[in-house]
């Protein structure tokens, strides 16, 4: 777990040595829990399996808890008090903490504990773990100074140190901070002087609130959630394959340009699938948590990375929207923050109940449309409301010609005896005749069952093609051989193989080589990818006669039970059916089925007020003289029937079969009939009358052409399963090693669900955004003002439990969280409230007196002076060159890089390919991220990999990053580019320079920095004058030819300067 240093102890420190240490009272969490949580609660703390001698300074009971004659805390005499006593011991067999464990207390740190123990040891619960109170503002020196509520609680903390605000930075530096800060992007020089030149008291808020409506607002910020989403457009491990969930990056852009409320926000993200009728949109959200990596390597187990996954998601979501290390529950209790092993797992069973199962294809998934298709499907749903209510009047009505058809209706039962033997106790055999029949007659038999065999000498079946298929959804077919006998000829060695597709470098030829050893390493095995239903088949090259087909599973691992179930299909040249046969036996290691040429018969039992044991065949029986018809049932062995009869071919006039309960009223006389009997009939007439069979074919028809609309993408969803999974603990974090089983509950250190709700994903994500939580809308401020300010209240942003920091200004962080939840969780808002401050608005200049008295700028005695992130460099330098598009939403892009191997390192398949067109030029959000090689540019610029989520990213300052920006290819086009827009700017250097600059930086340039780069400008013209093909290589490649009139000295060395300029240090600031 990372430590940091902590900010009340330097300030202690820093009374301490200044001699107003004795005069601060001792506050437990201020002063005393980071020291021990730095120091002992590894084995004094929440721990109990670390816990050493049954003690715990976290809790006060034990902490003044009596052992063998001492107690560790003495509450007002320190020098009774055990735990002083070995804090400032010389003895390294007493000294505390061990000397082995390499911790040491400072001199200060002692004295802190001393004073604390003599001011009467008060303990108090960590201050994240309490409910926020909104405070009263303080009062401050400077009344005029503040502009909204936030700039009293600063004021007050720089009257305490007896420093001033800095003065409001000037229009310009102000517009180019709000753009970059609300949109990523800077403003145009347009819009910055228009904001220069308007003095009016609504120009700073106009501003503002013509920013937050921009579509860039919300590109720019669901960027950053994106970190915290772990979104990435692969699925992650070894191989990760590409994945399709940039829907979700669509649903985040648009909820934030939305300002869709944050608690909302967070219910459709954790629990979209849960809300009762849920659209599309709530769906979607729902790929928060399908952001978890996918492992698609052959011979891993899914259960394993199902797991994986639900831990995944356990973290991410206390990280995410507590700020809690969950993560150091899994395996052992936590031995910083009263979490237990047992409550881990109590919260992973609220997220382990979901549908998806590490599978290749992603499912559960759903299909996303447009927005302009959405509008077409909306359409098309009204349509077929319609259609289909007319159908269902229809219905409703009785047909004119009803009556008329119910009379000339008549089951003729037409009978002629049938001659048959007895084969054994429960077969009677037929020989065909050479009439044709509709039906027959038996005695009324249980579980009866037709088959109809092949005259003598006719056994097996001609075809050309054998395919076999692995009958489950999102599996593979693996086998080492498949045979195609005729005789004992074995035709499939002279066969040509194809399969679905191939997977785990298992060619389809590997199934029919004569190899039946099954040993996949050896090269036995076929092996397809992942698909529902996937086959493999041999082409004969001609049709044969097929006796007999044996299939060789695979025998390497636990593999070969994964055909639980195939299917096997001989086809004819035509590629029609002539024999198939589905099996539900794992072939251990083979399976033989022979081709007796038999089939089963359809038959319909036919119920009928005056007759039994009648039974209609689906078609009738022709052209079958001399085959054998088998009839099987297990009451034949106490049943001897004396007659059987066959049925003809009145029974067949019928245009369609009829349903049971209709054969059986139509089959008494109208006057027998009752009631019900003669509305069964009525209703079966109305569905099927012509009138409603029009009606249902434009319906049907309509609704096909619905239906062929193709979605612009899929997206992976959550989706609960309907019976609960069993969680356990798992020991040491092994999903194998399970303990006792657990049910699902929240770690008792925070509040309980709000009434009504239950404990599963909704009522868990409306237990985070409750009014009794007491970290969510802490750490949701906290997270805002981080961004905005370069570092949050609390600077441990990921790490709000005992060791994070504490909060500079914790009254000011309770009044933000307050505020927030105020708002009903409106973003913008909040937004708007820090950023209108005088706070905010500061110039970031520093001079001495702060420089030494707030070097960190923790009291915020200056404005904001961030380095920016890797998208938004990215961005400014295609929006100054004037490349950067606009365009919105859609598959990730892959814009230029260099070229770095990956398709010998990947394969093909796996290579960049870079985009065309515009898309070269879209925003950094849209980039395609694979989490095993993200973008270069990006990653140089501390762009995580995204493997797992990532609260904060960490900047980094290396000689890398300008040979970003110097060599990479697109700023050497964003150099070219604003080379081009330079060039013609004004008539003189002194004018494209400053265009150039202002591009850039927004602000105008010294007359130095014009001077320089002006003579900069003039050395490379040099150069290139006398170098015409560096010069047209410099200006052309890769943007292009020349435009029309140009000079290519001249742009040549414009574009030296464009690229200076894109590589200034303030460039890269937000100040």
């Amino acid at each position: 777990m990372r430590r940091f240093p902590k900010y009340s102890l330097l300030l202690l420190t820093y009374c301490f040595l200044s001699g107003e240490f004795l005069a601060a009272k001792i506050k437990f969490n201020r002063d005393v829990r980071p020291i021990l949580s730095e120091n002992c609660f590894q084995c004094h703390g929440p721990d109990a399996k670390a816990r050493k001698a049954k003690l715990r300074l976290d809790d006060k009971a034990s902490a003044i808890l009596e052992r063998k004659g001492t107690r560790a805390v003495v509450p007002g005499e320190p020098n009774a008090s055990e735990l002083i006593h070995r804090i400032f011991s010389d003895d390294e067999d007493e000294v505390m903490p061990p000397p082995e464990i390499k911790r040491f207390l400072t001199k200060e740190q002692k004295e802190v504990l001393k004073q604390w123990i003599a001011e009467g040891a008060e303990f108090e619960s960590h201050w994240s773990y309490s409910k926020p109170v909104r405070p009263a503002l303080p009062e401050v020196k400077h009344k005029n100074w503040p502009k909204n509520e936030i700039d009293h609680f600063i004021m007050s903390k720089l009257d305490a140190a007896n420093l001033r605000p800095t003065e409001e930075a000037d229009r310009l530096a102000l517009v180019r901070r709000l753009s970059l800060d609300l949109t990523g992007l800077p403003p145009t020089l347009e819009e910055a002087d228009s904001f220069a030149r308007d003095s009016s008291p609504k120009a700073y808020e106009k501003l503002i609130d013509r920013l937050l409506d921009s579509p860039a607002y919300g590109e720019h910020w669901a960027r950053q959630w994106l970190d915290l989403a772990r979104y990435a457009d692969s699925a992650g491990y070894a191989d990760d394959q590409p994945r399709t969930i940039w829907g979700y990056r669509d649903w985040v852009i648009r909820a934030f340009n939305d300002n869709l409320p944050f608690d909302q926000f967070t219910v459709e993200q954790l629990a979209g699938d849960m809300l009762p009728e849920p659209t599309d949109d709530q769906l979607i959200a729902t790929a928060f948590n399908r952001n978890t990596q996918t492992n698609n390597e052959g011979g891993t187990n899914d259960e394993e990375f199902r797991n994986v996954a639900v831990v995944d998601r356990v973290n991410t979501t206390m990280a995410v929207w507590m700020g809690v290390t969950m993560a150091c529950a899994q395996c052992h209790d936590h031995k910083y923050d009263p979490i237990s092993q047992e409550e881990y797992f109590r919260f992973f069973a609220i997220l382990n109940n979901t549908a998806d199962a590490d599978r290749r294809d992603e499912s559960p998934t759903l299909k996303a449309y447009s927005g302009e298709q959405a509008k077409k499907k909306a359409e098309m749903k009204v349509r077929i409301a319609e259609l289909q209510k007319k159908v269902d009047a229809l219905k409703q009505s009785t047909p004119a010609d009803f009556e008329a058809w119910q009379r000339s209706f008549e089951i003729s039962l037409t009978k002629s005896p049938a001659k048959f033997e007895k084969q054994g106790e429960d077969v009677l055999a037929i020989i065909m005749p050479e009439e044709s029949f509709a039906g027959i007659q038996l005695p009324v038999l249980a579980k009866v069952e037709f088959r109809l065999y092949p005259k003598a000498g006719e056994i097996g079946k001609q075809g050309r093609f054998l395919r076999v298929t692995n009958v489950t959804k999102g599996g593979y077919l693996h086998l080492a051989e498949v045979q195609v006998f005729s005789g004992k000829e074995n035709l499939a060695l002279k066969g040509k193989a194809t399969q679905i597709s191939t997977g785990f470098d298992g060619p389809a030829r590997y199934g029919n080589d004569g190899n039946v050893d099954g040993n996949y390493q050896k090269k036995s095995v076929f092996h397809t990818g992942q698909a529902d239903n996937p086959w493999w088949e041999v082409d004969l090259g001609q049709e044969s006669q097929v006796d007999k087909v044996v299939i060789w599973n695979r025998t390497d691992g636990e593999t070969a039970d994964r055909l639980k179930k195939f299917r096997l299909e001989l086809l004819d040249e035509k590629r029609r059916p002539v024999w198939n046969k589905e099996i539900a036996k794992t072939p251990k290691p083979s399976h033989a089925e022979a081709l007796d040429g038999a089939e089963t018969l359809v038959v319909v039992p036919i119920p009928h007020a005056n007759e039994s044991g009648l039974y209609r065949f689906d078609g009738e029986l022709e052209k079958k003289a001399g085959m054998t018809l088998r009839i099987t049932s297990p009451d034949l062995a106490k049943k001897d029937p004396k007659e059987i009869f066959w049925l003809k071919a009145p029974l067949a006039k019928l245009d369609v079969p009829l349903p049971n309960q209709v054969f059986s009223a139509l089959a008494r006389s109208a006057k027998d009939r009752t009631p019900a009997e003669q509305e069964t009939i009525r209703s079966y007439y109305s569905n099927g009358s012509p009138e409603v069979r029009k009606a249902e074919k434009e319906l049907a028809d309509f609704s096909a052409s619905a239906r062929q609309m193709k979605p612009q993408t899929t997206v992976p969803i959550m989706r609960e399963i309907t019976k609960p999974r069993k969680t356990h603990i798992q020991l040491r974090g092994d999903f194998l090693a399970k303990d006792k089983e657990v049910t699902a509950g929240l770690p008792a250190v925070f509040p309980p669900l709000p009434e009504g709700e239950k404990l599963n994903r909704l009522g868990m994500s409306r237990w985070l955004v409750s009014g009794e939580n007491p970290l969510t809308a802490r750490v949701v401020a906290n997270r805002y003002w981080e961004s905005l300010f370069g570092q949050g209240i609390v600077r441990s942003s990921e790490e709000f439990g005992s060791q994070g920091e504490l909060p500079t200004h914790p009254e000011l962080l309770d009044w933000l969280a307050t505020e927030l939840v105020r708002l009903d969780w409106d973003v913008k808002a909040l937004l708007k409230i820090i950023v209108t401050s005088a706070t905010y608005r500061q110039s970031s200049k520093v001079d001495s007196l702060r420089a030494e008295k707030d070097p960190f700028n923790e009291l915020l005695s200056r404005g904001p002076r961030q380095r920016l992130s890797a998208e938004m460099i990215r961005d400014q330098a295609l929006f100054a060159s004037g490349l950067l598009s606009r365009k919105m939403y859609g598959p990730p892009v892959k814009p230029p890089q260099p070229n770095l191997g990956l398709k010998a390192a990947f394969g093909p398949g796996l290579d960049w390919k870079t985009s065309a067109g515009e898309d070269k030029f879209r925003r950094g959000i849209y980039v395609h991220w694979r989490r095993s090689n993200p973008y270069p540019s990006m990653a140089t610029f501390d762009a995580p990999n995204r493997f797992v989520c990532n609260i904060r990213r960490t900047p980094t300052n290396t000689p890398l990053q300008a040979l970003v920006t110097m060599n990479d290819p697109v700023y050497v086009e964003a150099s070219q580019a604003l080379a081009r827009r330079m060039s013609k700017a004004g008539e003189t250097n002194e004018e494209k320079i400053s265009h150039g600059f202002r591009l850039c930086l927004t602000r105008h340039p010294t007359p130095n920095e014009t001077k320089r780069l002006n003579a900069l400008f003039e050395e490379v013209r040099a150069t290139y004058t006398s170098d015409a093909a560096a010069a047209n290589a410099m200006a052309t490649i890769p943007i292009g030819p020349l435009p029309v009139g140009s000079n290519a000295v001249e742009l040549a060395s414009w574009t030296v300067v464009g690229n200076v300029l894109l590589n200034l240090d303030e460039v890269f600031l937000k100040r």
